[in-house]
């Protein structure tokens, strides 16, 4: 079972709670509407009780086991994605790197191994 949240309104804040859903939002120094908003939820045991429930699978949504697994999954697909474009670039990289030391030497052997028309790799 959840609790009822109440917290200062802020944009962090924002983004897991839903005011008077799964929590309550009260503005930022503002005292004497958190007292009275406190005074609220401990009045009205209903209204708690449903924001706890709603907290709870806000919580079970968001950052249970099936959502963890789903960022490990998808972290681990974006760096198999990210080794196979590095090997990609690497065969790439090797087959230039391949082409371009037979080019120097077949004209190194061309010009009878004179340096002076040896490219560089």
């Amino acid at each position: 079972m959840g609790k009822a949240t109440l917290t200062t309104d802020s944009s962090a804040m924002r983004d897991y709670i839903t005011d008077g859903v799964n929590g309550v939002l009260v503005p930022p120094r503002a005292p004497a509407v958190m007292a009275e908003l406190i005074r609220a939820l401990l009045t009205d045991g209903n209204h708690r009780h449903s924001i706890g429930l709603a907290a709870a699978e806000t919580v079970r949504e968001r950052f249970g086991l099936e959502q963890m697994w789903k960022c490990v999954i998808e972290a681990h697909d974006r760096r198999l994605h990210i080794t196979e474009r590095l090997t990609k670039m690497i065969l790439v990289l090797s087959l230039f790197v391949s082409n371009s030391l037979e080019f120097t030497i077949a004209r190194s052997v061309r010009s009878g191994g004179s340096s002076q028309h040896s490219a560089y790799w």
